[in-house]
């Protein structure tokens, strides 16, 4: 049994990708289908056993694998809370085969794979998102020179347990750092400034990077 006949029979069964990705309303994407049709190719002993049945009863178990993921995303967005030293949770698999029985450890070795990459994509949606909330906090901070915050919000090496308070602290250190080393030590990073002292710390720091692209520190403006 080759692989490309295992795809066509699943598509026809779940449906084509539409526009979000997905096949059909499976809330499944054609890169897991091909993992799990990996998995499930070391099972198939003749192709006569793959035959309409097999596809349905097959497709039922893709369908409740995208209907877990999907809720599991939504799970894990809304509950998530990081705690110092830890990493998110691996959510349960309840569609797992059982160990020990013929052909299924190589299906458990490869789903297991899977599980870590959607562990990845969660982990990295988190940060994502965190990194959007502090960077919007530029108003509530009131900072001096909003493109240079959110710069370094950007540069901010996430470590695993962070918050959006630790993440704020440590953009905040870079902020007013990079703020005294654009514009000297009497630059205000925070408050209160009028619009006129806005534009004036704007003007500054465009000033700044104008002379290190004269000294030939910094590339120019093709």
């Amino acid at each position: 049994m080759d692989k490309e006949t295992l795809l066509t029979g699943f598509k026809k069964e779940l449906g084509e990708p539409s526009a979000n990705g997905y096949l059909g309303d499976t809330g499944v994407t054609t890169r897991t289908l091909d993992k799990y049709v990996d998995a499930l190719l070391p099972t198939i002993a003749t192709d006569d056993s793959v035959n309409e049945q097999f596809f349905k009863s097959h497709a039922e178990v893709v369908r409740a694998m995208g209907g877990q993921m999907r809720f599991e995303q939504a799970e894990f967005v809304r509950n998530y809370k990081p705690k110092p030293g830890t990493v998110p949770p691996e959510p349960p698999v309840e569609l797992k085969p059982k160990p020990g029985e013929p052909g299924n450890d190589d299906v458990l070795k490869r789903l297991e794979a899977l599980e870590k990459e959607r562990e990845i994509e969660r982990k990295n949606f988190v940060v994502r998102e965190m990194r959007s909330r502090v960077s919007n906090k530029s108003g509530e901070l009131k900072v001096t020179n909003k493109n240079l915050w959110e710069d370094s919000v950007r540069m901010v090496e996430y470590e695993d347990g962070m918050d959006d308070t630790a993440m704020e602290a440590k953009a905040k250190g870079l902020y007013e750092s990079k703020l005294k080393a654009y514009m000297g030590e009497g630059a205000s990073p925070y408050g209160g400034g009028s619009s006129g002292s806005q534009d004036q710390d704007d003007k500054a720091l465009d000033d700044f990077f104008n002379r290190k692209v004269l000294e030939g520190k910094f590339p120019g403006k093709k």
